[in-house]
């Protein structure tokens, strides 16, 4: 493949990566609301923004009548608690922290890959992953920052995001369509989360509920456009781009929430991306490197 087809792919995959870290800082905007109703109005709007391109991504009908309907619900339900997760964490946590933890995703995918479906995981693979996991014990520093709740969704947030990633593998690239890929998520939101959204609803503004649309919009819209960009260029070119998104997040912390990470925070992180990308490099070598589109 040439130059001219991979780099608008990459660009592609840079503007959906950079959509998702403006619709995570829109997310800490809205943090004094409670999560369960920031994820039902989101599901709302990216359900909505679906329907919309439904017929380009697959369409309602192809998308219902694939096999394996009931495991995609179910990894939807997955997908469903992730998104609550990860609106509690970027409220409460600063991105370089929560973005660091929650990228330990591709590492826990490979334990799960070898516990659920047998797979044989190079020594390399290994190796990347106690780097990567010593990357996360410096960031978060057990015993000396506070271990609370947000830290504790944080750390759950990749388990889950790997789990619902092998479910994907587990029911096949020819079970399912581009819609499959955050419809099943979003129905769950708006169901598992509409009655208590309806009893505790806080009012909000204008101008709050009219993030709240931007942060579904956006959402969508980036999710479209990497998995555009992993169909239209190899993974190799694209995964590494995934990494963006922590340079958003400290410049979104810096610029607009105060925060500035320190020496041990920036260590730990680079280890993890470091381990990431070399993981990255070595899986397209070796042709085990698969596509993972889901949200982070």
């Amino acid at each position: 493949m040439g130059k001219n087809a991979v780099i608008p792919a990459m660009l592609l995959a840079f503007l959906g990566f950079t959509l998702w870290t403006v619709s995570d800082a829109l997310i800490k905007f809205l943090g004094a609301y409670p999560p369960v109703q920031l994820a039902f109005l989101c599901g709302v709007y990216s359900l909505a923004s679906q329907i919309a391109f439904a017929d380009r991504l697959g369409g309602l009908r192809a998308t219902f009548a694939k096999p394996k309907l009931g495991l995609q619900i179910f990894r939807g339900l997955v997908i469903c608690v992730c998104g609550l997760l990860s609106f509690y964490v970027f409220a409460h946590l600063p991105f370089t922290v929560a973005y660091a933890i929650i990228f330990l995703t591709p590492f826990v995918s490979k334990f799960l890959a070898v516990l659920m479906n047998g797979e044989k995981v190079p020594r390399l693979c290994w190796a990347l992953s106690v780097v990567a996991f010593t990357g996360v014990l410096i960031v978060i520093r057990p015993g000396m920052m506070p271990f609370t709740w947000p830290l504790v969704a944080a750390l759950a947030i990749p388990a889950l995001f790997a789990y619902a990633y092998v479910l994907g593998r587990t029911i096949g690239e020819e079970n399912q369509t581009m819609l499959s890929l955050n419809l099943f998520a979003d129905c769950a939101m708006i169901a598992v989360f509409a009655v208590p959204t309806l009893l505790h609803f806080v009012p909000m503004g204008p101008m709050d509920f009219a993030t709240a649309v931007m942060i579904g919009v956006l959402g969508f819209t980036g999710t479209l456009c990497v998995s555009l960009a992993y169909v239209r260029a190899p993974t190799a070119y694209v995964a590494p781009v995934h990494y963006t998104q922590i340079i958003w997040g400290v410049i979104w912390g810096v610029l607009f929430f105060g925060e500035n990470p320190d020496v041990p925070t920036i260590i730990g992180a680079v280890m993890i991306i470091g381990s990431g990308l070399v993981l990255v490099v070595s899986g397209s070598r070796t042709g085990e490197l698969e596509k993972d589109v889901l949200k982070i």
